[in-house]
């Protein structure tokens, strides 16, 4: 992609640095309607006025987005520096997928996103070599161009009415039709002059070495985590420019978690659990994501690391739990909690949420069956209240016991804890031994608990045999 292609408007609008309402499809629609108005015969129609006003809104689009554009753009190409796509335009669209993804750009009202892709444009560029020139700022005119076509858009439009009885429709102005025609052509205005050279600028600069940027986002997310984790009164340190960099290079700090934590589901958190207990993701992601997962799912945090695998993930496992306050309850007044051992498809925990009185840890059988970095049967032993097998629709008895390998996991499990199932429906397993423990379809872990073993009270786990 050359410069002046990235700010094509679809482009923008696929990456979330413009609003897509009205569309740069529609508004092609609108202009090739509008197009014969230039004609003296010119007659109105019945969609002139709604076309008038998606011109319009995209003329206003395009100036209240500049600075957004021109920001997003600059750091795309910045990204695209540390992916590792083989072919330049590869590059570029991961940058642009990274900046998306990693900012949660579509979640953003347009003064939020101009704060955060200037926020990290400043971080990428912490010493002012690179300078960019607001789309507001003065120019010389211009016959055509987004700029200058912009500010004359939203202005009140010149040209003709039609005074019909069904109300006056105003004929858009010649400027009106043509700022959207030519913004994906852009011509040699200042604006674009600058986002230009800035671009070829950034190209040419050598992009922080790999082990520097992975060396400080670990740092970041440490700090991230800690704050989210500890300091639940405190703003959320907002995502940092070496995680988009870590992002946009597919590496583990930039995929493991989403940037905004208070955003992030209990799907994902479960997640970040089985890849930092993971000894076959290559590269390998801290043993101390998974600590923090177990925190955010409502446990309290391990802190013996003796059978840690490999032994160099013990020091900074140690460093990063030796800051999260211990719990301020005896082993016995522990918060516990489920492990679910889900379907690997179509799974009933999918939407759920995390549960504040029900701690709630899902993995696949097939994961808690491997031995991961560290063993954590003991730990569990005091935590887990059951363990419920997630059912398929239609699947039997015997079936469940082979699929999910059931005997072993009988095995791994601590003594005191027992089983149940996780059903899809009322009518499901029917032939399952008498006083089965189960739960129908729940909307969260505390319900699933409530309806497989009911009893007074969390804090007096069921009794019955496993």
């Amino acid at each position: 992609m050359t410069p002046t292609s990235l700010i094509d408007p679809t482009l923008l609008e696929k990456y979330a640095l413009i609003r897509s309402a009205p569309s740069w499809n529609e508004v092609k629609d609108s202009m090739k309607r509008l197009a014969p108005l230039r004609e003296e015969q010119a007659r109105p129609y019945d969609q002139m006025g709604t076309d008038r006003s998606n011109v319009l809104r995209y003329a206003e689009i395009l100036r209240s987005s500049a600075d957004s554009i021109t920001y997003g753009v600059c750091l795309a190409v910045h990204l695209a520096q540390f992916s590792k796509a083989q072919l330049p335009k590869q590059k570029l669209e991961e940058g642009f997928e990274a900046l998306k993804t990693g900012l949660d750009l579509p979640a953003l009202v347009e003064a939020d996103r101009k704060q955060e892709l200037e926020r990290c444009f400043r971080l990428a560029f912490p010493d002012e070599e690179v300078t960019i020139i607001p789309l507001r700022t003065p120019s010389a005119p211009s016959e055509s161009g987004p700029a200058p076509a912009a500010q004359e858009a939203v202005a009140e439009p010149t040209g003709t009415t039609d005074g019909g009885e069904d109300g006056a429709a105003a004929v858009p102005s010649e400027a009106a039709v043509r700022v959207v025609e030519t913004s994906s052509k852009p011509q040699a205005d200042a604006w674009r002059e600058a986002l230009k050279s800035t671009v070829v600028k950034i190209e040419g600069q050598d992009a922080p070495k790999r082990n520097q940027v992975i060396e400080r986002a670990s740092d970041s997310w440490q700090a991230r985590l800690l704050r989210f984790l500890t300091e639940t009164s405190q703003p959320a340190i907002p995502p940092d420019i070496d995680y988009l960099r870590c992002r946009a290079a597919n590496d583990p700090l930039g995929t493991v978690l989403r940037g905004r934590l208070k955003d992030v589901s209990l799907r994902e958190w479960n997640q970040a659990y089985v890849s930092g207990m993971s000894t076959d993701v290559k590269p390998p992601v801290p043993l101390w994501f998974a600590l923090a997962a177990l925190v955010a799912l409502g446990f309290d945090v391990p802190r013996d690391f003796s059978s840690a695998k490999p032994a160099m993930e013990a020091g900074p496992a140690t460093d990063f739990v030796s800051k999260i306050p211990p719990p301020a309850t005896s082993a016995t007044e522990l918060q516990k909690g489920l492990l679910i051992l889900r379907l690997p498809k179509e799974s009933l925990t999918e939407e759920w949420k995390i549960s504040p009185s029900m701690p709630a840890l899902i993995l696949p059988p097939v994961v808690f069956l491997q031995d991961g970095k560290l063993n954590l049967q003991s730990y569990f032993q005091e935590r887990l209240y059951w363990v419920l097998i997630e059912v398929a629709r239609n699947e039997q008895w015997d079936a469940v016991q082979k699929r999910a390998d059931v005997a072993k996991i009988r095995e791994k499990l601590p003594p005191n804890v027992k089983i149940g199932y996780l059903l899809p429906g009322p009518n499901e397993l029917a032939r399952r031994p008498e006083r089965t423990a189960v739960a129908v379809n729940p909307s969260d872990a505390s319900e699933a608990y409530s309806q497989a073993f009911p009893s007074p009270s969390p804090s007096s786990p069921p009794t019955s045999a496993r």
